[in-house]
């Protein structure tokens, strides 16, 4: 899973996520905007004796759809400066698949510190291990959201459709591995939110745990 050259790092990025653990502040991740969330799976994987884990929740009373995200810092970037964005990794045609849809991103500042930069890589480096027992999409059913965490790092997919949604663990993180170099390695923000141009999904890296 490669990364831009540095020399793209200079693009646009809104990107934030909620970890299962306690967030050290809220307001920011789809646990906090829908207290009502319940978790309806969760998997852990171990890949090279790194525990990821990944769950699904639901959130029942609908509030994600009525949520926005917390305004960024000014430091953005956008989705062209991903390498890989294949649709045709999809199992079902647009609108459901999502992959290569095009989202700008911001560094957010909404915990006391950001999540280990080191953390991060694991986890977007171990996504590959995953996509390989999950297939290499994985689907969101509406006012759901995706996590996926290890120890302090977490990333966070959430659907804002009436349908169901479609998107490729690769993408998701490449996306992951962008914002970790531009928030926080670079000390950007505390976390990240990248919105969908069309309006249909959140994709969010953020700290969890102490």
């Amino acid at each position: 899973m490669k990364l831009l050259s540095t020399s793209l790092l200079v693009l646009s990025l809104s990107l934030g996520t909620f970890g299962a653990r306690v967030l050290e502040r809220s307001k920011f991740s789809a646990k906090d905007k829908c207290p009502s969330a319940k978790e309806v799976a969760s998997k852990t994987y171990t890949v090279n004796g790194h525990e990821i884990v990944h769950q699904t929740f639901a959130c029942p009373d609908g509030s994600l759809r009525e949520s926005s995200p917390p305004a960024g810092n000014g430091k953005t970037i956008r989705s062209t400066s991903l390498e890989k964005r294949n649709a045709a990794e999809c199992r079902t045609p647009a609108p459901e698949c999502q992959c290569g849809t095009a989202f700008d991103c911001e560094c957010q500042d909404v915990t006391a510190n950001a999540p280990s930069s080191g953390d991060c890589t694991i986890l977007q480096d171990s996504l590959s291990v995953v996509s390989q027992t999950e297939g290499s999409t994985f689907i969101v059913q509406p006012d759901s959201f995706e996590l996926v965490s290890f120890q302090t790092c977490a990333f966070e997919w959430t659907s804002f459709s009436n349908s169901a949604l479609e998107y490729c663990w690769d993408e998701f993180a490449n996306t992951g591995g962008l914002v970790n170099q531009i928030c926080f390695e670079q000390k950007g923000g505390t976390a990240a939110a990248c919105n969908s141009n069309n309006g249909l999904w959140l994709s969010q890296a953020l700290r969890v745990g102490a």
